[in-house]
């Protein structure tokens, strides 16, 4: 991101708007092109909202003050490479993951993805060929992350059409989708 050159403490009072004048235009530049970073500018008829809102990574987590009574921090920091989204909310030192790194395959046999709900809950499936009685998934080996504390829950169905399946068990790391017939399931777990 560009730095804006500010003048601060003008307009002087001992010198005349045209003895300054190169100072205020710049000032002035420098705001527009700073508004112009995630908000309409101005001359837009939607001037004053946000385009889009970009956060720059921090090296840690910002800590809320009571500065200004209860308060919310929004801001990013890096997991795995990724940028992510936070939230730290006052009186809490434990930050909220908002985002979670993005769907890691799609589209037919041997798709895996994950997402991230606000507040901790965290999706993660998958479509698997089931050998009896089970086969087991390890999600790092597939691209995806494993659970930061355990799964919760899991539910497994026919791909298309077939045997049934049922979940025989669910970890931090690891899900198998046991079957006695077999085949292809789709798989759905959800955890911490």
């Amino acid at each position: 991101m560009p730095s804006y050159t500010y003048t601060t403490n003008i307009p002087i009072g001992n010198q005349t708007p045209a003895q300054q004048r190169p100072a205020l235009n710049t000032n002035t530049n420098s705001i527009d092109s700073l508004l112009d970073v995630d908000l309409f500018g101005f001359n837009d008829n939607n001037g004053g909202f946000h385009q889009k809102s970009t956060y720059v990574v921090q090296g840690s987590d910002p800590v809320p003050d009571n500065t200004y009574g209860n308060q919310a921090i929004l801001y990013s920091k890096t997991i795995s490479a990724i940028a992510e989204l936070f939230l730290t909310r006052n009186g809490s030192v434990t930050p909220i993951q908002m985002s979670s790194g993005t769907v890691v395959k799609t589209g037919g046999l041997g798709s895996f993805g994950q997402t991230f709900l606000p507040g901790g809950l965290q999706l993660k499936w998958g479509v698997v060929t089931v050998t009896p009685p089970n086969t087991t998934v390890t999600f790092t080996l597939v691209g995806l992350t494993a659970f930061p504390s355990s799964g919760i829950v899991a539910f497994a169905t026919a791909y298309a059409t077939g045997s049934q399946f049922s979940i025989a068990n669910l970890t931090a790391t690891t899900i198998t989708v046991g079957s006695s017939g077999g085949g292809n399931a789709f798989w759905l777990a959800i955890g911490v």
